[in-house]
């Protein structure tokens, strides 16, 4: 008599889901975080700007840059809406472990990169370039805000070249290709 597990029913074998980099997850999770906290700040700085301008126009004598400022802020209020909208959105299919997003997110931290790699020699000459006669009270505050700014920008220089290199890994680009071969197999629903 044969053993009782030779004889069970055998179980069908399911694929084994690719594995997802919890690298991936985090950052997209960070990144969307960020997008919504710039989409909500963006509008409170819209209502609070509305208000100032509201109150300035009561003043006579700044009624002639009001124009200016008005159009200058929502300009930027809008750049910096639209720019909020796309990380949040590029954040949600980057964690979906979207190809596009992937890109975009390289794209990004390399721009980040340049921008911190001008900024930190900037902030340091603004720091050491001030006189001896500056350095008395407010002075030596600004040159260690401008030092710690410098220290930041080379910090988001470091994250963003290394978001930029694990983006662009072999095992990371496997992974967003399965996840991409995936989604091109699903079956697509007719509705006749």
């Amino acid at each position: 008599q044969a053993p009782a597990a030779v004889n069970a029913p055998q179980r069908p074998v399911r694929p084994r889901k690719p594995e997802q980099s919890t690298f991936v997850t985090v950052v997209g999770g960070i990144s969307m975080a960020f997008g919504v906290l710039g989409l909500v700040g963006g509008l409170g700085q819209m209502l609070l700007m509305n208000t100032l301008i509201g109150i300035m126009e009561k003043d006579p004598s700044v009624a002639s840059v009001l124009d200016v400022m008005r159009a200058m802020f929502w300009g930027m209020a809008i750049v910096g809406l639209l720019m909020s909208a796309f990380v949040t959105w590029a954040s949600w299919a980057l964690i979906q472990r979207q190809n596009w997003a992937r890109i975009a997110f390289m794209v990004m931290s390399a721009l980040s990169a340049v921008a911190s790699l001008l900024c930190a020699p900037l902030f340091l000459f603004a720091a050491f370039a001030m006189d001896a006669g500056e350095m008395q009270g407010m002075g030596a505050m600004v040159q260690g805000t401008q030092i710690a700014m410098a220290v930041l920008a080379l910090v988001n220089l470091g994250v963003s070249v290394w978001v930029l290199v694990r983006l662009a890994s072999e095992p990371i680009r496997a992974e967003f290709g399965a996840a991409s071969a995936k989604r091109s197999r699903a079956p697509v629903s007719s509705s006749a």
